[in-house]
């Protein structure tokens, strides 16, 4: 893995990871922080059995990152389809434009 080459993408995320790690444990230490998350954690029963670590990694990514909520994808999605006559491969390659932001000739092929 040392002569893996990552693109400027894949660093941003790398850093932000990175710096989403560093929160969470700040979270985790914090005893206010840290009974904020677990009250949010048993009002969300999607969230129940989640640490407070791993509550606080998710919502610094979710906060921070480029990439579109799946609730918000699929609703963009469906207004291009209902307006739009795309074939399924053409609903196909708009899904993924949408949800990694570009599309290059060869991955539509």
């Amino acid at each position: 893995m040392s002569q893996v080459v990552y693109n400027a993408a894949q660093k941003e995320y790398q850093n932000l990871f990175g710096r989403a790690a560093v929160y969470a444990s700040e979270v985790n230490k914090d005893p206010i922080r840290s009974a904020t998350y677990e009250k949010l954690i048993r009002a969300d029963k999607r969230k129940r059995g989640t640490s407070v670590y791993h509550a606080a990694l998710q919502a610094f990514m979710a906060k921070y990152s480029h990439k579109m909520p799946a609730e918000l994808l699929q609703q963009i999605l469906q207004q291009y389809l209902e307006n739009y006559p795309l074939s399924a491969l053409q609903a196909k390659a708009l899904e993924y434009l949408l949800a990694q932001g570009k599309l290059s000739n060869a991955i539509y092929q």
